[in-house]
């Protein structure tokens, strides 16, 4: 038989309800946080600007896929970054297919603006590259980037080189 403790509670007790926390844990885990997109995988919204490679919609954050870009704290490479995604994306609407998460159970996508002319038929990342304030992150589209694109940001990235735009002008 159990022996009660001190408040009165026996084993048995105790068992049932680390028993019921796993199975709520396990419950809470297993089903995430709350999905902004649906069955196809797409984001859409209106854009802010969180970083050079961030944006939220509706709360969310997603990451450009397949670039890198300096971060907030790299002057004044970082700012001005962020302030040519901003020009590129920031109270627009946005539509973005999420690709994979990352570490942090973020998103990852390719994201575009619909009709704007700015952006033209590129995606917010490739636009990044060509105006010289992303590079092309190589190791996160090998073997999984959607047909074209990594020769498409290679290009971009080539012909910012060769401009001498974005972080590619400054000294």
């Amino acid at each position: 038989m159990p022996r009660a403790n001190r408040n009165g509670t026996g084993r048995k007790s105790r068992d049932a309800f680390a028993s019921a926390a796993l199975l709520l844990t396990s419950v809470f885990i297993l089903a995430g946080p709350a999905q902004a997109e649906n069955d196809t995988g797409v984001v859409k919204g209106t854009a802010q600007v969180i970083d050079a490679r961030t944006l939220a919609i509706d709360g969310r954050n997603i990451s450009l896929y397949g670039v890198t870009t300096p971060r907030m704290s790299d002057w004044p490479w970082g700012p001005f970054a962020r302030a040519a995604l901003d020009e590129l994306a920031h109270g627009k609407p946005v539509s973005c297919l999420v690709i994979e998460t990352d570490r942090h159970r973020q998103p990852v996508a390719r994201c575009n603006v619909p009709g704007d002319s700015l952006v033209g038929e590129k995606t917010l990342g490739e636009a990044m590259i060509r105006a010289g304030w992303a590079t092309h992150h190589r190791l996160a589209t090998h073997g999984r980037a959607p047909a074209g694109l990594i020769d498409r940001y290679d290009d971009a990235e080539d012909a910012a080189r060769s401009e001498k735009v974005g972080i590619w002008g400054l000294k």
